[in-house]
């Protein structure tokens, strides 16, 4: 016993474990959902918060806190860009495809919040806009594995700062910094990118 964990070190419900084997890390905490750091005081809002607390963060499901001091969970991927971090924020099969059909990114129209899943998911238009807050780029992947790397085969990513998909309403030319659909790829060229009031389509 080193008696580390005598003073609680470990915030906001946090189990500790003392380390009387390591000389340099005397305890671990294990954090309650929605907390993480070395003493849980930290609030993630984003997969990016986990990957500054801990640079060796692995792909899988994360627990974070909203604005509404809520706890939720979605899928963090951290790769392959370096030094990226992505937060799930939709997710769906081609056979549920009618049910996202018409749901543009600025309706409010959470799917299976509650429950993480792969084949229908969507966070709440709430949730979605703090999430863009702390975002410099978004990215839409065809992935036949979640736990393995990014399909390149269908894929883009642009930054925030061209396109908020949260508050467009209209159709809207930007600059994608890497495109590859269908057998078409290219880098920083431009786009039309639609998710119109009028016939509620969903982005694309």
């Amino acid at each position: 016993s080193n008696s580390c964990c005598a003073s609680n070190p470990c915030r906001n419900g946090g189990t500790c474990t003392e380390l009387c084997g390591n000389p340099r890390l005397k305890f671990r905490c294990t954090c309650s959902q929605g907390y993480a750091g070395r003493f849980c005081n930290k609030k993630p809002e984003s997969c990016k918060d986990y990957l500054d607390i801990d640079r060796s963060s692995k792909v899988g499901e994360y627990s974070f806190i909203d604005p509404s001091n809520h706890v939720y969970r979605t899928f963090c991927d951290f790769g392959p860009e370096n030094g990226m971090a992505w937060t799930l924020v939709e997710s769906f099969t081609f056979s549920k495809n009618n049910i996202f059909y018409k749901k543009p990114f600025y309706k409010d129209y959470a799917v299976n919040e509650a429950t993480f899943n792969w084949i229908s998911f969507r966070l709440s238009l709430s949730r979605m806009t703090n999430l863009i807050k702390h975002s410099t780029h978004f990215r839409a992947t065809c992935n036949d594995s979640p736990s393995s790397s990014t399909n390149y085969t269908d894929y883009f990513r642009a930054k925030t700062s061209e396109l908020n998909l949260m508050t467009m309403k209209t159709s809207q030319c930007f600059v994608a910094e890497y495109f590859s659909v269908a057998g078409a790829s290219c880098s920083n060229c431009k786009f039309t990118f639609y998710q119109n009031s009028f016939f509620s389509y969903h982005p694309h």
